[in-house]
């Protein structure tokens, strides 16, 4: 079920020239093997979730309990201080979504994790996870894939922060992620590339993309 859920959000995403997941070819074949293996097991311990904007799926110094997936939506991981609310990395269909440190050590989170839209979502509990994974060797394998997954978007978002311009940044997000400043502020999106809504508004404005289409908030 999960891996046929999540081939149909790849194989959709790569026909209207969004971003590709690199590790999904190697994913789907694993979680048909899981399901096969653990049928009614695997099923029954998924939960499915329909969520409004600004749900929290993760806060600052909770431990995560469960992993979600997002089928459909955008959500934000973010920090903040005082003064400023830092996005540090953004979630998009057919991703996996948690704190994996928090998760693996049992530690409390560093970081919130918030729906920026309106979102479909899958969650598994860890605890159930880790039953499955007494049982299931492919499970094992399953989470270090989808930990190499996180590491490498997360590597590419900060290859995008100190090698790009914000110009180009922003370029490289309107192409991979065609329609994502319809689906979120562009507040978010100006947090996530590590810049005031100013000069993303700047940005916008000498592309000839009016900020009257989208809503600032």
């Amino acid at each position: 079920m999960l891996s046929a859920i999540l081939q149909a959000i790849y194989t959709e995403l790569e026909e209207n020239c969004h971003y590709t997941r690199p590790y999904g070819e190697r994913l789907i074949p694993l979680l048909q093997q899981l399901e096969r293996e653990a049928g009614s097991e695997l099923s029954e311990a998924l939960q499915f979730h329909d969520f409004e904007i600004g749900r929290f799926l993760l806060k600052t110094g909770r431990v995560s309990d469960r992993i979600w997936v997002l089928l459909d939506g955008v959500a934000r991981e973010y920090m903040e201080d005082e003064k400023k609310c830092y996005v540090t990395r953004l979630f998009y269909p057919g991703e996996f979504v948690g704190n994996y440190n928090s998760s693996f050590n049992r530690c409390r989170s560093q970081v919130s994790i918030q729906l920026a839209t309106p979102s479909r979502v899958l969650s598994l509990e860890w605890k159930q996870i880790r039953l499955l994974e007494q049982k299931y060797p492919v499970v094992t394998i399953l989470e270090k894939l989808i930990f190499l997954g996180a590491t490498e978007q997360r590597k590419h978002h900060a290859f995008c922060l100190r090698q790009l311009s914000a110009s180009d940044f922003y370029v490289h997000l309107r192409e991979t992620h065609p329609g994502l400043d319809k689906q979120v502020s562009l507040t978010i999106i100006a947090n996530c590339m590590g810049i005031k809504l100013s000069s993303l508004s700047r940005i916008r404005s000498q592309l000839g993309i009016s900020d009257a289409q989208f809503g600032k908030a």
